[in-house]
């Protein structure tokens, strides 16, 4: 399993929630939320 960020840029419209994402927000590089470690299987 992988876990992606991605640098984006908001061009137009709007960001808004969808099918696959519960929370659209952008955030500084020191601003980042922690990472949700309860959803990575981790390796036996």
């Amino acid at each position: 399993m992988y876990k992606i960020f991605i640098q984006c840029e908001l061009v137009g419209g709007v960001a808004e929630s969808g099918l696959e994402t519960q929370n659209v927000r952008f955030c500084g590089e020191h601003e980042l939320p922690p990472l949700s470690v309860e959803r990575t299987p981790h390796p036996s």
